[in-house]
């Protein structure tokens, strides 16, 4: 059973990565496109190759969603194209690595205001609709890292565990047969976050090439989406993510675990920079 044939389907941050594999993913099972981000000529380019294939109804809109007030602007704006959403996916969101003193202090402010903020919003203003319709839920982008903190990335994995219990949170409140509720944590994905995470130049011209066990944002999306039509509370998708955040949390202590991630998350770092200055 296709749930998606001809339901209306909003998703965030959807110009790159795993929101744009979702747009192609979703527009293949005949949904109807809402895509959201702050770069309207690359969402019409989005628009305009999916129209190639598919015969869908896609609708494009310009927005920052770090600026609160967005989401009702969203919803005012689609309330009066008489377009109600069936399916959410909060995919917006921005990450930063670098040691906690070591960032000024309004980037913390911005994705705090974008992962926390706009994300609770945009559930807000949209989860009646989706009750309503009787077919329809809501998938939020968690992190592996909601589940394991991550040294180097605190305000970051902090406000993608509040995602996560958020969003368990309101399933308990909300799901059922009719209304799927369900948190995506990926793990290491090959998109442009590393770039945007981190005020060090890394190279990921060749991302997926870098380091093993980056899964591309299809893969994520194949796994999500069969995740989120089987009930899942949550998916972590690929086995080395679920070992690494699932799995040993549960056999060393809470000090050797954030001890452990940490170092491996610098080693990383350390690795994508050199790699940028051999040129």
């Amino acid at each position: 059973m296709n749930i998606f044939n001809n339901k209306n389907v909003l998703i965030t941050g959807a110009s790159s990565g795993i929101g744009k594999s979702f747009a192609y993913f979703l527009a293949k099972k005949k949904a109807n496109l809402i895509l959201v981000a702050r770069n309207k000529k690359v969402l019409e380019e989005i628009k305009s190759d999916l129209l190639k294939t598919t015969e869908v109804t896609i609708t494009v809109i310009e927005k920052d969603l770090s600026i609160i007030g967005s989401s009702q602007e969203i919803y005012n704006q689609l309330s009066e194209s008489s377009i109600t959403i069936d399916y959410l996916i909060n995919n917006a969101g921005f990450g930063i690595w670098d040691d906690f003193l070591d960032v000024d202090y309004a980037k913390y402010k911005s994705m705090n205001d974008l992962n926390i903020n706009s994300l609770t919003e945009m559930t807000y203003q949209f989860l009646p609709d989706i009750i309503k319709s009787k077919n329809g839920g809501l998938i939020n982008l968690g992190s592996t890292g909601a589940l394991v903190p991550v040294g180097g990335s605190a305000v970051y994995t902090a406000s993608k565990a509040y995602v996560l219990h958020f969003t368990d949170a309101i399933h308990s409140e909300y799901a059922n047969d009719t209304t799927k509720i369900m948190t995506l944590c990926p793990g290491a994905t090959a998109t442009n976050f590393s770039n945007v995470a981190s005020d060090k130049k890394i190279d990921n011209s060749d991302i997926t090439n870098l380091s093993e066990g980056y899964m591309t944002p299809d893969e994520v999306v194949q796994i999500a989406i069969e995740s989120f039509v089987s009930n899942k509370i949550y998916v972590v998708p690929g086995r080395k993510n679920y070992i690494t955040s699932v799995f040993m949390p549960r056999i060393l202590t809470r000090h050797k675990l954030v001890s452990l991630v940490r170092s491996s998350w610098v080693k990383k770092i350390n690795q994508y920079s050199n790699k940028g200055k051999k040129k």
